[in-house]
């Protein structure tokens, strides 16, 4: 029954009508079940409470946040790559190197992280100490230029 009342939610919100699709009665029935297991579901966690899950909300900023500014339509994102210029709004030239850095040293993070899966549960026999310690050495002089 969830799925189908799953269903009739996206037709909903689509604005399409789910007496297109279902008779008076099922709809019925469908609206009685989803009634009766509602306060059994888990509520729905934003993106951040996952991470925080997963212990990877410290990263939830660099690896979600700042990369999706550029990716969607955001005031913040597109002020970032604008220019007013005496001809009107244009896109800034030249190299974005903190840019560049944030996006490298989340790719690196990423990396280490998958890296330290694989050695717990796969059993790779990899020292992460070095490689843990050769990002903290890189990244925190190019992070702080740009912050």
């Amino acid at each position: 029954m969830q799925e189908k009342q799953t269903f009739l939610n996206h037709l909903r919100k689509d604005g399409d009508d789910p007496v297109k699709y279902f008779e008076d009665e099922e709809l019925a029935e469908i609206a009685e079940a989803a009634g009766q297991i509602k306060d059994r579901l888990p509520k729905p966690l934003d993106l951040r409470s996952m991470a925080a899950v997963v212990d990877l909300d410290a990263y939830y900023t660099i690896f979600y946040y700042w990369p999706s500014l550029y990716t969607h339509p955001t005031a913040m994102g597109m002020s970032a790559l604008t220019q007013l210029t005496n001809d009107g709004v244009s896109f800034k030239d030249g190299p974005k190197r903190q840019d560049a850095d944030r996006a490298l040293m989340g790719s690196h993070c990423c990396l280490l992280l998958a890296l330290k899966v694989h050695i717990h549960y796969f059993g790779v026999a990899i020292d992460l100490a070095p490689r843990l310690e050769n990002y903290k050495k890189y990244w925190p002089d190019r992070i702080e230029e740009g912050t």
